[in-house]
This record gives C-alpha cells, structure tokens and sequence, in this order.
C-alpha cells in the first residue's frame, strides 16, 4: 500500500496474491459444477489453468481510493460527494444514505489482459479469447476485494462499517458519471484513462463508490430490480 497524500491509497497485486479459484472464472462465464445447465465442458479447466498462468507476466494490477467526508444524500437520486452530485437513482442512495463518509475507487488489472484477448480473438481463437477476457474480470474483482478488505480494516479503527461497492452503468448510475470519479484521482491514477465515451482502458478496470459510517450496512444487491442481465453480481 502507498499513501500518496493524506487521503489517497493506491495498491499494486502480483496476481498470486489474489488466489483466483477456476470455479470463480467458470461461474462468471456462465457454466455451472452442479450438474445441472450449462455443465462445464471438459477442456475448459485446463484452458483457464494455462491461460491463468500466461496472465501472471501480463498483467499490472492496481487499484485504490480516496476517502471524503463531505457527504450529502438530496431526496433518492443524488449523492453529493465534495459539491460533486453524483445521480446514481434509489438503489443506490438507499445503500448509501447513512454513509459519514465516502470512498471513490478505481481499480484495473492493466492492459496486457486486452492485448492478449484481441489477438487471439483476431488469430481466430473465440474460446481462448473469451476466457482471457473473463479472467481479466476476475483479476479485477479479486483485487478489488482485496482493496475493499483494506478499506473495512482501516475503518474499523474508527468502528465503522461499510456499504458494498457500486460502479457507474449499474444499478441506475449512468456510465457517463465515472468521469466525475476519476476527477477525484490525480491523471493517470493506475494507468486508467476515459475514452470519448467514458469508458476505461484498460478495459478490465472498475471504479465507484463505497459508503462509510457507524450505521451502514453490506446489504444484497438489488438485482431484481436492475435490467442489466450481463451483470457479474447478478451471476
């Protein structure tokens, strides 16, 4: 971990350190080991396993946050972080509401992951492609439980609890607001950048938001009621 300035943490994994099972990548590729639909083929396991070790020399991993304590909840659908609004709708508000402070987080697991998944996908190689692109996912979910496990511990100090996390183009919160995210980084945090449409590269990177205070809670994700079906936490 590094301290960059009072409030700003930025972590760097090696991807051993993230311990990621073959059973979380089959999952988020939508095969189940219960028997039942979409049982896993045979050659699957041994194709993430090779492909897990090539992304050992690939991948950067980074992520971090920053803590801010000027937080304002207006009616159901805006958060206001530092005179920053952001209008992430109730789902999220909900969670959030009793939240002293805030963290804002991005995280990546570098570009190599991209680079490896379009070429084989341009050699011809769609299975092998998608599963690089998958473990690309769980590299950077995996990390960024990590750095969620970071933050908890370090507010346990002060005994409070945190929210889960939520990302721009879920759950209501339009995917152009992550540049008011990455407006609370210095440029170039983890090597991440906006794209005209504000969407990262590198691709496999997350960034968002977690509530902070004594009478928060981590409460299910309101799956039911969000109309993205590609979602990882609704798999």
């Amino acid at each position: 971990m590094t301290l960059l300035n009072s409030n700003i943490y930025e972590f760097h994994y090696h991807i051993l350190d993230l311990d990621i099972p073959i059973s979380m990548i089959t999952g988020m590729m939508g095969y189940s080991d219960k028997g039942y639909h979409d049982k896993i083929p045979d050659n699957i396991p041994g194709l993430i396993e090779e492909y897990l070790g090539k992304t050992t020399e690939i991948s950067a991993i980074k992520g971090g946050y920053i803590i801010c304590n000027d937080v304002k909840i207006i009616e159901d659908k805006t958060i206001i972080v530092d005179d920053v609004e952001f209008h992430t709708d109730e789902i999220i508000t909900s969670q959030i509401r009793n939240s002293e402070m805030i963290a804002l987080f991005i995280c990546t697991a570098g570009a190599g992951i991209d680079t490896m998944s379009r070429s084989l996908y341009a050699k011809g190689n769609i299975l092998d492609s998608y599963i690089v692109d998958t473990i690309g996912s769980a590299i950077v979910e995996s990390a960024m439980d990590k750095i969620h496990e970071q933050l908890a511990t370090q507010m346990e100090f002060f005994e409070y609890r945190l929210t889960n996390r939520f990302s721009p183009g879920y759950c209501g919160w339009e995917v152009e607001e992550q540049r008011k995210v990455f407006d609370f980084f210095p440029s170039g945090f983890c090597g991440i950048r906006l794209t005209d449409s504000s969407f990262m590269y590198p691709s496999k990177s997350i960034s968002g938001i977690i509530g902070i205070g004594e009478n928060v809670q981590s409460k299910s994700y309101h799956c039911a009621d969000c109309m993205r079906r590609e979602c990882n936490y609704r798999k």
